[in-house]
């Protein structure tokens, strides 16, 4: 038949017309010399159709529903497998928190106290090298000035 070829989810064209199971019950039998048969198969044809369609659409809704069912039992599982290390990891951290605080305040103390205890210590001896620095700098400046001044006698001297 041309018409079983079609796409099998829908009833084909050449069956568009014809009715479900009411229709091919009050058909007339095959062998019936008023030549009905084909219509009677088409229509056999045509709720074998729907039939398939149904029992497709049926099993894809199961298929889902099972996949549904199976993701929310893993889902489930895992939950059940992991929340008790979670939780203990979580009461570990909320327990340990406030001693890390604590250790972490007590070594920015000893720091600060360490770094004030050497700004006392060596501070005198960087603001001294400081002042020897800018006494440095301002004799540079000087013996800079005195040696172009020189340079520019000796140049005069020999220009003379």
């Amino acid at each position: 038949f041309p018409a079983a070829r079609e796409h099998p989810r829908r009833r084909p064209a050449s069956m568009a017309g014809h009715g479900g199971a009411g229709a091919a019950a009050g058909a007339v039998g095959l062998g019936h010399p008023s030549g009905c048969g084909i219509h009677t198969l088409r229509n056999v044809q045509a709720n074998i159709f729907d039939n398939l369609n149904d029992h497709r659409s049926q099993i894809e809704e199961w298929v889902e529903q099972a996949v549904r069912r199976g993701e929310e039992s893993a889902l489930t599982r895992a939950q059940g497998l992991f929340d008790g290390p979670f939780m203990e990891l979580r009461r570990r951290v909320e327990t340990e928190k406030p001693e890390l605080r604590d250790m972490a305040e007590r070594l920015f103390a000893e720091t600060r106290q360490d770094v004030q205890d050497l700004r006392s210590e060596h501070g005198a001896t960087a603001s001294k090298m400081q002042r020897e620095l800018r006494h440095l700098r301002e004799e540079l400046h000087l013996v800079a000035a005195n040696v172009q001044k020189q340079g520019d006698e000796i140049a005069s001297v020999q220009d003379a």
